[in-house]
């Protein structure tokens, strides 16, 4: 299964961004980044809005993007979500096919 991980972020007082990241790869999966002006930089796969864009727009972008992906599955996630190590691994074992299932909340 492929996935596509976009992590929207923008400016914070106290960064969750890294432990966000950190998260999602000891689960296994890849993310990139969409990130407003002035956020924490990372040295993962980023896009850099030059303009800020907002919560809505920033996460209508990174789907955008995603769905122009070769991605079976897109998960869109904000900057100060932690994941269960085997949170992957429990996702896919829920996922497609499946007649009765078009959308996970984690």
């Amino acid at each position: 299964m492929k996935w596509y991980v976009a992590v929207t972020t923008a400016p914070r007082r106290e960064c969750t961004l890294i432990s966000t990241l950190e998260s999602l790869e000891d689960c296994g999966w890849e993310p990139i980044v969409f990130a407003e002006p002035g956020s924490t930089a990372t040295d993962r796969l980023t896009y850099h809005n030059e303009v800020r864009l907002g919560v809505w727009y920033n996460w209508i972008k990174s789907v955008r993007i995603a769905l122009e992906s070769d991605a079976d599955v897109i998960m869109t996630v904000q900057d100060d979500c932690d994941f269960h190590p085997e949170s992957k691994t429990y996702t896919e074992s829920i996922l497609w096919p499946s007649s009765d299932c078009g959308f996970v909340s984690l």
